[in-house]
């Protein structure tokens, strides 16, 4: 399926359609419901969806959406066009119109249209310092041919959100380095004509695309322009069980996907809150409710790390306002694990007697340095300190991604 790095790629567009539908295997007479919002993703190598202008690279887990921006008064889309299609690789121009709103709920009161004054996050790819040996690398090793262009055309057909790490900025200046004469004798930037090898860049490891779409309010949706292959399709709805597997263009042109539902059975007397599906669910019954932080409350009354808080107050308060769940952290960098241990042992027993229609959530872990609720041993300052990353425009500190991926995840 996938073709070698360095291998000729020809200027040409696919022809083939794949027209699909989600639905629910829970229908009637083997129809199915259909599910509503679905997100399909078709995923290709490089032969396949390297030259679709609407395919990015396949690696969504490089984005986040940290890029806070002021000031920009205009249409999502032309925000994308100045802020994200030029600089951000990996997510497509379907999943932001389709999650802006969630990362930005002030869109919803502005059918979409950005205004003065107000602060939008985008997307980004961000890169921390202790990350940097798992960013993938920039090779110029990727040969098209028959290109007849300007560069312009080349980028946003065969770069643009292709490439983590290579802006059109950069790709505009290192792109005669790797092909020296491009443009001897063109006008602009055109490029040269047809029948010349061009060098073009892409990721290290990484060589597989993507297309995205998200299905109508009948389930149905449609892939056009594809070339012909095999390509694996990934479908995820919320509440089932995501789905995944395999189409071949031209052979499989209409295709019904069935989606499996979530359903986890909660028995009656399980005293832990469970998801089932889109919801919470305790002692066999949906679970809803109102919850508030009460951060120190294992330490309350106890070798003093809080003064002047009592455990029975709190909660009795809590109650009080319609309170059902709390969330707690469990350690504190100047107890031990021993007594840490009898110390929530103690808040249970408490909850158990006197409030027993009420939960907790414990929180095992601090991402940020600036309280004293964390792991005993992981400190703030020094040569060990673990809380040393300072995200952009905060003057936050939170812990680095070598504790997150080492020590937290070992303990």
């Amino acid at each position: 399926m996938a073709k070698k790095p360095g291998s000729d790629q020809r200027n040409s567009i696919g022809s083939e359609q794949l027209f699909g539908q989600v639905v629910t295997d829970e229908g009637v007479d083997d129809e199915g419901f259909p599910v509503a919002s679905a997100i399909i993703r078709l995923v290709g190598d490089l032969q396949a969806l390297g030259g679709d202008p609407h395919a990015v690279v396949n690696s969504r887990g490089a984005v986040t959406w940290t890029h806070a921006i002021t000031g920009f008064v205009g249409s999502l889309w032309n925000c994308w066009q100045k802020y994200v299609a030029r600089s951000v690789a990996g997510i497509t121009w379907a999943e932001i119109r389709k999650e802006a709103a969630e990362d930005n709920p002030s869109l919803r009161e502005t059918a979409g249209v950005m205004t003065a004054g107000k602060r939008y996050f985008l997307p980004e790819n961000r890169t921390y310092t202790d990350m940097r040996n798992i960013v993938p690398d920039v090779v110029w090793d990727r040969v098209l041919k028959d290109f007849d262009g300007d560069l312009w055309g080349c980028w946003s057909r065969y770069v643009q959100g292709k490439v983590i790490g290579l802006s059109w900025e950069a790709f505009r200046t290192q792109v005669n380095e790797h092909n020296p004469g491009l443009f001897e004798g063109r006008s602009g930037r055109e490029m040269a004509r047809r029948g010349r090898l061009i060098f073009l860049p892409r990721n290290e490891p990484a060589n597989e695309y993507a297309r995205v779409v998200y299905a109508g309010h009948a389930g149905r949706f449609t892939f056009e322009n594809l070339p012909p292959g095999i390509y694996r399709v990934e479908i995820n709805g919320d509440g089932f069980i995501p789905y995944t597997g395999e189409v071949t263009a031209p052979t499989e042109t209409r295709r019904i996907f069935y989606l499996q539902p979530v359903v986890i059975v909660i028995a009656r007397g399980d005293p832990f809150v469970r998801v089932a599906g889109r919801d919470f669910a305790v002692d066999g019954r949906r679970f809803r409710f109102l919850g508030v932080n009460l951060r120190g409350l294992v330490h309350y009354q106890l070798s003093d790390p809080v003064r002047r808080a009592n455990a029975h107050q709190q909660l009795s308060a809590a109650r009080d306002m319609g309170v059902r769940v709390i969330r707690v952290f469990v350690p504190h960098h100047e107890i031990s694990a021993e007594e840490t241990r009898n110390r929530l042992q103690g808040l249970l027993g408490l909850m158990e007697q006197q409030f027993p229609n009420m939960y907790l959530i414990l929180a095992l872990c601090n991402l940020y340095g600036d309280v004293n609720f964390r792991v005993n041993g992981d400190t703030n300052e020094g040569p060990n300190n673990v809380y040393n990353l300072q995200p952009r425009r905060t003057e936050k500190h939170i812990l680095n991604h070598n504790c997150i991926q080492t020590h937290i995840k070992n303990n």
